[in-house]
């Protein structure tokens, strides 16, 4: 059994001293410090009552209480969290039932609040294997599991408890943005058969003082590929909305009526022809790109455009592969493969309709490029200067704007050196974007360690993101993504397999802040291939629940496979009295609080800088295989007394703590020039570092690698220049660490940077090039549309060819009208004479006012003018206890406002000296 704190709830917050951790007092306190445990009218002592942290996951055989007879859920406004309960007996218990009260504060203000019933498969044959050979079952464990999850509410005739086996539950809170800030409670009943009250509990929940946009900051983009016809998309896709994961494709066509367009939760939308839920295509098989020109004419003309303009993407290629096996698969009679080459030609043909196309393309093994050059020598006899990798050539050609490299691509380059990583998957399932096929697949060699040759994944894509971004002619919205793909990944990787812990399911999405990443892919939330027939669902447990048999990666049950490969719904049957549309999972929910907890990171990130919101990532997890609760992760810095589960809901507490204090303080940050702080090297980006000199907060920005920015290389000889009608080929020495490279130019008769156009007819043009004049093309105009149309006045929509500029008039059309965004036209700036701006921070009344502080500089402990090594020195005393802080130290130390000083302001008070 994991260690917990024996204690009424875990939600210290700045009331208790931690080892390693000094703690100003809390100005509220936790009503759950001082809760007696109650006992009800009709007590039933063979039945235990106890709580645990909403992203555990209590298997039936989890019978030992945890120590918390209560629980206070901390949650900011607009969001959901949930208090998770768990019942056990030894002896049956049958036809019970459980009701919770709203949770009420001391003015009458109310949440609302639902007992979610959890359900439970089966897990057997499990991997066990981590990255370091390192073995733990308890990260990963066999046995009954909770997985499907409902509204208790929807069975009708309650519950059974069997005995020897514990059942856990969720009660799940929901406030709205004007939910008051403080505390409330509320009651939760256990009844019997006979509906007497058995157990009984008060729950509590605080509302920080701050409000979770609708905007949700990670965006995401889920694929739902179940049969439309089975169930309803609509209901499913806003099941999943109201968790803030966004389906790829939302409900309806994609035109100016489709109100889920203009909905801030809906962050990113995939534009297909056929509109949403098609049937098994996770990407748009269309090949007739001018169906694409229907679709852009109808949204670019609508007054929201320029708002909602950057949530659309095209998904063109799914993991593109290199020819070879390409080839090999299509001999094989596989088809849907594509290549790099693949993925240029259609972005080329989508923007012929759709002006400055953004792209994603799930990239999960890096490879030579360009194909069929090799021959069956291994890379490593090729000269350098001659290599180039798959994700070079998407660098060059531009045909992707999302970058989207499974997760695995984050591990560091080193760590694998140091394992003897060599791409067979020794160890398990490491960097699958530089994995087995990154090597000649037709000789023997199946690995080749791209990082030494162009440095790591991300500091690759990021600096070539931000070179891009530098041109003011860009229209993309470049980022990083990243993505999984169903039972992907050995447990070393975060994941939402069924087998995955919940904490590791959480941790994925703290990790995606960690990594810079903006935006996550997914397939796929309903893979529902399982046998369909009357037994496809029955009990295969005792333990009450609707249950089925669950083997890992893609065993065979009952004919298809099991749920938990990244199934994030449950189809059908909702236990055995009501039919539903889709049973929902605990998975989900564990994401939804990742996804929230990205959201609080961001906020403090604007607020306070974002050195100190990566601080609280960088206090649980050190890369994507190394975190709170793997093997190898050294966790010697946290209190031995605190489970890995309690010290993730602490630091979750603190963070919310610190975004409360910082929208309190809304400073609007004078952060000067900045300072270099790390040089860029060829193959590692820089970091320049700012510091607000009014309230300390401390934010970083990347500087492209010295490769990416490209002023260090310079043209040497053996090139080949490029004619009219055949490509060139120049080298390029790096003048710093002698990297040579190849840049391929085109043929000018290629490039439509040197045509030139004579306009023949309203029909066609022809073009020719600008350097020989040779006339090679006759083609027809292809249209892009333009309004002349404004907020206030009406237009004209013309057709104005991408190529030659030929213009016709079409239809006049009316002024669309203002879209205000917070006071604010999106489409032409121009002031909204009735926005009332949202009032600043007030303290509540049982708030009272903050008293004066002293006026301390940030970092300073010594008061001497300066932060330096001498201040590190004195905050370590602090921190070991062999220093007693003055009031001022403690402000001058606390670098990230959680009103303690402890290992977390040592990382930032060491960038300050760095400065």
């Amino acid at each position: 059994m994991k260690k917990r704190l024996i204690f009424a709830a875990l939600a210290l917050v700045m009331v208790f001293v931690f080892s390693g951790m000094v703690s100003t007092a809390a100005k509220t306190a936790d009503p759950s410090d001082n809760y007696v445990v109650q006992t009800a009218p009709n007590e039933d002592p063979s039945i235990s009552l106890w709580f645990e942290h909403s992203f555990d996951k209590i298997y039936t055989s989890d019978v030992t209480p945890s120590g918390m007879n209560t629980y206070s859920i901390y949650m900011a406004r607009n969001e959901i969290e949930n208090a998770q309960f768990v019942l056990y007996s030894d002896v049956d218990h049958t036809n019970m039932n459980a009701t919770v009260s709203k949770f009420t504060d001391g003015n009458g203000n109310t949440i609302d609040a639902e007992i979610y019933y959890q359900l439970y498969v089966t897990l057997s044959d499990i991997n066990h294997t981590y990255i370091d050979n390192d073995i733990d079952p308890n990260v990963v464990r066999e046995g009954e599991c909770p997985d499907a999850t409902a509204p208790l509410s929807a069975y009708t005739r309650g519950f059974k408890l069997n005995a020897g086996k514990s059942q856990a539950f969720y009660i799940r809170a929901k406030t709205t943005e004007d939910t008051p800030t403080g505390w409330y409670s509320a009651q939760l009943d256990i009844l019997d058969a006979d509906k007497n009250i058995v157990k009984t509990a008060t729950v509590y929940a605080y509302v920080w003082n701050f409000t979770l946009s609708e905007e949700t900051a990670l965006q995401t983009a889920f694929y739902m590929n179940a049969n439309p016809s089975s169930y309803d998309y609509k209901t499913v896709y806003d099941y999943f909305l109201e968790n803030r994961i966004v389906i790829m494709d939302p409900p309806g066509s994609l035109n100016a009526d489709n109100e889920y367009l203009t909905n801030d939760r809906v962050n990113a939308i995939r534009v297909t022809a056929n509109g949403g839920g098609q049937v098994n295509s996770y990407k748009d098989g269309i090949t007739t790109y001018s169906a694409y020109k229907d679709i852009y004419t109808s949204l670019s003309s609508m007054a929201a455009w320029e708002d909602i303009k950057d949530k659309f993407y095209f998904y063109t290629v799914d993991e593109p592969m290199s020819q070879e096996m390409h080839d090999g698969q299509v001999a094989a009679g596989v088809s849907g493969c594509e290549t790099i080459d693949d993925a240029i030609r259609r972005l080329e043909q989508i923007e012929k309709f759709w002006p400055d196309a953004q792209a994603v393309i799930p990239y999960h093994e890096n490879h030579p490029y360009p194909y069929y050059r090799f021959g069956t020598n291994p890379l490593s006899t090729y000269d350098e200067k001659e290599l180039k990798d798959g994700i070079e050539a998407m660098i060059e050609s531009d045909c992707q704007t999302f970058w989207c490299p499974q997760a695995r691509a984050f591990t560091p380059n080193q760590l694998l050196k140091d394992l003897g990583y060599d791409g067979n998957f020794t160890p398990v399932g490491a960097r699958s974007i530089h994995g087995t096929v990154s090597g000649n697949i037709l000789s023997s060699e199946h690995y080749y360690n791209w990082d030494d040759l162009f440095g790591m994944t991300r500091d690759r894509v990021i600096s070539s993101n931000i070179v891009k971004l530098r041109d003011e002619n860009n229209q993309k919205d470049y980022q990083l993504w990243s993505y999984i793909a169903s039972s992907n990944g050995s447990q070393s990787y975060c994941n939402f397999l069924v087998e995955n812990s919940g904490l590791q399911t959480k941790m994925q999405m703290w990790q995606l802040y960690q990594e810079d990443v903006t935006g996550y892919l997914y397939y796929a939330v309903t893979s529902w291939l399982e046998d369909t027939g009357a037994d496809a669902y029955v009990d295969r447990t005792t333990t009450g629940a609707y249950s089925t048999t669950f083997k890992p990666h893609r065993s065979s049950v009952a004919g298809g496979y099991s749920y938990g490969m990244g199934t994030l719904v449950y189809q059908n049957t909702m236990g055995k009295t009501k039919k539903v549309d889709y049973i929902g999972t605990i998975r989900v929910e564990h994401m939804r609080d990742g996804i929230e907890d990205y959201q609080m990171m961001y906020m403090l990130e604007q607020y306070a800088g974002n050195v100190k919101a990566k601080s609280y990532v960088n206090s649980v997890c050190n890369n994507v295989v190394e975190y709170l609760s793997l093997p190898n992760y050294d966790r010697s810095a946290h209190d031995p007394s605190l489970s890995d589960s309690d010290v993730m809901a602490l630091t979750r507490i603190e963070l919310g703590n610190a975004v409360e204090a910082a929208v309190r303080k809304n400073c609007s940050h004078n952060y000067g020039e900045g300072v270099v702080t790390k040089e860029p090297t060829c193959l590692e980006m820089g970091v320049k570092t700012y510091t607000c000199s009014d309230c300390g907060a401390v934010d970083t920005e990347y500087l492209p690698t010295l490769h990416a920015e490209g002023d260090c290389f310079e043209l040497i000889e053996g090139g080949i220049v490029p004619t009219c009608g055949a490509d060139g080929k120049q080298y390029y020495k790096c003048t710093i660490c002698g990297y040579e490279k190849y840049l391929v130019t085109t043929a000018y008769h290629k490039d439509r940077d040197y045509y030139a156009y004579d306009i023949l007819s309203d029909k066609i043009h022809v073009s020719k090039c600008s350097l020989c004049g040779e006339e090679f093309e006759y083609e027809s105009h292809q249209y892009s549309t333009k309004y002349t149309n404004t907020c206030t006045e009406d237009g004209y929509a013309y057709e104005v060819c991408i190529y030659c500029g030929y213009e016709a008039q079409g239809d006049a059309v009316e002024a669309h009208g203002h879209y205000w965004r917070d006071g604010v036209c999106t489409a032409c700036g121009e002031t909204d004479p009735e926005y009332v701006p949202e009032l600043p921070y007030e303290p509540t009344p049982d708030e009272p006012d903050e008293p004066e502080v002293p006026q301390v500089t940030p970092g300073d402990l010594n008061a001497d003018g300066k932060v330096n090594l001498a201040d590190v020195f004195i905050m370590k005393g602090i921190i070991a206890g062999s220093v007693t802080p003055t009031e001022e130290q403690m402000l001058a130390g606390d670098l990230n406002s959680d009103s303690k000083i402890n290992l977390a302001d040592i990382y930032l008070l060491k960038v300050l000296v760095i400065a």
